[in-house]
């Protein structure tokens, strides 16, 4: 029982903490969508150089439809800004 008390505390922390996240957290096809991007504890931590998103989407099935920009690319979309208080904070609207 001991280990279990032990390791609850780090599961319940892992499944808590979120390294991508969206504002609003539950995106509608009407609104404007924000993705966060915490690099914390990635390899991306305390980068300073830009940071490009890969994005798509599954529509009907086919994956990776509307995908902005073209891969490996760094043409400034989907570029990533950061933010100025926490440099380990992106954002893409």
């Amino acid at each position: 029982m001991k280990k279990l008390v032990l390791i609850l505390p780090f599961l319940l922390s892992s499944l808590l903490y979120c390294q991508v996240t969206t504002i609003p957290s539950i995106p509608t096809v009407e609104g404007e969508i924000t993705i966060v991007f915490d690099a914390t504890g990635t390899g991306l931590d305390g980068e300073t150089t830009d940071v490009y998103a890969h994005t798509g989407a599954t529509v009907n099935g086919e994956r990776w439809q509307n995908v902005i920009g073209e891969w490996a690319q760094n043409d400034g979309k989907p570029k990533m800004i950061r933010d100025t208080n926490n440099p380990n904070l992106y954002t893409l609207v």
